[in-house]
């Protein structure tokens, strides 16, 4: 049952709070509108509370505009610091090659996101992931060797 709910945009919410400040009735407003009375009270606490940073919708952090550029410069410090933590981990194996690099980016898959140690370490994220596709498994490379050194002794005996 997906698309039960309707959604109301930003200036639809902001111009329903500012309106309703100016009516006597909530619940007249409301029903005028089509809408329910909780709705244009939980916007109005919301909007109290982060005035013009209010109805940024879902996935987005609400922040008061005062705050704004304190929010913004804490965000770039902690994804700094994360940059700062891949690299400081992944320094061992940049020199070695695109081959060990990925193998890094595999080994850490659950510590960081796999776009974000792609960034950071200069590769392409769908590279990584068709070299994930197509890697030898561990099982394999025994195999080969195996099947190598097999063919080293017979050659020698």
């Amino acid at each position: 049952m997906a698309g039960k709910y309707k959604k109301y945009d930003r200036n639809f919410k902001e111009n329903v709070v500012l309106l309703s400040y100016k009516r006597n009735s909530i619940k007249e407003f409301a029903d005028e509108l089509g809408i329910y009375t909780h709705y244009i009270t939980k916007w109005r606490n919301e909007y109290a509370k982060f005035g013009n940073g209010s109805f940024c919708g879902s996935g987005h952090a609400r922040v008061h505009p005062d705050n704004r550029k304190i929010f913004e410069l804490e965000k770039t410090s902690r994804e700094s610091e994360l940059r700062f933590e891949i690299l400081k981990n992944a320094s061992p194996h940049l020199h070695q090659g695109y081959l060990i690099i990925y193998q890094f980016i595999k080994n850490n898959e659950k510590k960081y996101s796999i776009a974000q140690m792609c960034r950071v370490l200069g590769v392409g994220n769908g590279r990584y992931i068709r070299w994930k596709c197509n890697s030898v498994s561990e099982k394999q490379r025994q195999i080969a060797s195996a099947t190598k050194l097999n063919s080293q002794v017979f050659k020698h005996s």
